[in-house]
């Protein structure tokens, strides 16, 4: 088992207090979801999600944060109906 760097991990505690890291990584796990409910390749899904090219590149890069209207919305075009799930933090879990 590696060690991780004390300064790193110290960094990843203080991301872990702020609302930002906790948006990228529901952005994250949002383009994670539509890749694997898909099995269309990464070109096809601008024509399936109706939406050009370019908002695709950065929904799944996570570059762009949709509202819940439009997340709504591509979970319909691609025949999946969208939850939103609570999950309890527990420590250690996601460090």
């Amino acid at each position: 088992m590696s060690s991780v760097d004390p300064e790193f991990q110290a960094m990843h505690e203080r991301a872990q207090e702020t609302l930002d890291y906790w948006m990228e990584l529901a952005r994250l796990g949002f383009s994670e979801e539509i890749c694997k409910v898909s099995a269309l390749k990464i070109d096809d899904l601008p024509e399936v999600l109706q939406e050009g090219k370019d908002y695709v590149d950065k929904l799944l890069t996570s570059s762009v944060t949709p509202d819940l209207r439009t997340m709504v919305k591509i979970a319909r075009r691609l025949g999946c109906e969208f939850k939103i799930e609570l999950v309890p933090i527990i420590k250690g879990e996601r460090e």
